[in-house]
């Protein structure tokens, strides 16, 4: 508004990765805090699509900026595998993975950042954006407010990317979410984040999953599917592929309410920032494989707080580095390798191949199981994992000899 302070950054949005960047940037500068501005369109606590699961290094991350989870969070102790009549289930039971109610656990990420001095406006969204010589004019309601520059993590039709126009890429991935209360799942499944990719073969590009939530002091059940078949695929009956499935559960689909939501693939072409503005999280771009979310959001966060903190430091904010640096990170060669082979695993040819290897090589299994619960992707594992192919290859071809 006319006459207040100016910021040094001005965050849009405050899920996983704008809450997770004013934590990031706090802990490392905790003098900062009183010079950041979260803006939120909706208010605290609001509902959030979303599976809630968070990998082990997702929860890791929280405690290293003095925010671990507090609040109801299901421990997860393995991953459950399944093709059509084939599943697996691979334990582990120090992985430290939970699964969180969006809506009571984002804002508790707010509270943390209030807890910090950082100014969080609910209700507040940004309306409009003009970058100047000097900084950044945010407008919102009522009014607009000065920063040095500003951070999009306002999801996947956010209003930095929309003001800014960064190039748009390939249409969103979607998934749809049902919340139960049915207590029709085995007890030797409880603590599992189970991933059904039966559908594959009838043309979705994804899976459903079933992970244990806590929803009002109940046991419950998140279920959804995750379809990211790209523009160029016909898209089979996703809908009626998760009519199935909750039917196969003991979940009359007519008796639950269903939500969409999409989300943004990262397309490693596409630039995620420009002088004085920065995209993190879902306004980035997400994991296109398996769609996972929140503890990338943090990572992100964590660069995207160096990259200000060295922006500051400098007195520069054209933040060239950032794009390159996020490619060459952990992270993004994780988001270049699920760009790159999405498409070809979950092919009709190929994924018949792949699924079997889960089944059949206890390595692979073992890898995939690590990567879906502790986190840090397939990229850190691909090279066990090329082995285990190049192996059951050899031995098919043995067989067929």
């Amino acid at each position: 508004m006319p006459g207040e302070k100016p910021y040094e950054v001005v965050i849009s949005g405050s899920g996983p990765a704008g809450a997770g960047l004013a934590l990031a940037l706090t802990a490392r500068e905790p003098a900062l805090a009183g010079r950041i501005l979260v803006l939120e369109a909706s208010s605290h606590p609001r509902e959030k699509i979303c599976a809630g699961g968070i990998t082990a290094d997702g929860v890791r991350q929280l405690s290293a900026w003095g925010a671990p989870i507090e609040v109801p969070a299901v421990p997860i102790k393995g991953v459950r595998l399944r093709f059509g009549d084939r599943w697996s289930d691979i334990p582990a039971p120090e992985s430290g993975a939970v699964v969180v109610r969006r809506d009571v656990f984002d804002a508790s990420l707010v509270r943390a950042v209030r807890d910090r001095g950082v100014e969080v406006r609910e209700e507040t969204p940004l309306l409009d954006l003009r970058r100047d010589a000097s900084g950044v004019e945010v407008a919102i309601p009522g009014g607009s407010v000065r920063a040095r520059c500003v951070v999009g993590a306002d999801g996947v039709a956010g209003g930095v990317r929309r003001a800014l126009r960064f190039p748009q890429g390939r249409r969103h991935v979607r998934l749809i979410v049902a919340e139960t209360f049915d207590q029709t799942e085995p007890a030797e499944s409880e603590g599992l984040f189970a991933f059904d990719f039966s559908c594959v073969a009838r043309g979705v590009q994804g899976y459903v999953w079933d992970f244990p939530c806590v929803i009002d002091g109940r046991r419950a059940m998140s279920r959804g599917i995750f379809d990211r078949a790209p523009d160029g695929v016909r898209r089979r009956d996703w809908k009626g592929e998760f009519a199935r499935a909750l039917a196969e559960r003991g979940v009359p689909p007519d008796s639950v309410i269903w939500k969409g939501f999409p989300e943004r693939a990262f397309d490693p072409r596409l630039p995620i920032s420009m002088p004085r503005a920065l995209l993190v999280g879902d306004a980035a771009g997400i994991d296109p494989l398996m769609g996972e979310g929140i503890a990338q959001s943090f990572v992100y966060a964590e660069l995207a707080a160096e990259t200000l903190l060295r922006a500051g430091r400098r007195n520069d904010y054209r933040f060239r580095e950032y794009h390159r640096k996020l490619l060459r990170s952990p992270l993004g060669r994780e988001l270049r390798l699920t760009a790159r082979s999405a498409d070809t695993l979950y092919s009709a040819r190929h994924f018949p191949f792949w699924i079997s290897l889960l089944f059949e090589s206890a390595s692979v299994r073992k890898v995939v199981g690590e990567a879906l619960a502790e986190g840090g992707g397939l990229s850190q594992r691909l090279g066990r994992i090329t082995m285990a192919a190049l192996g059951r290859l050899i031995t098919r071809g043995w067989q067929r000899a």
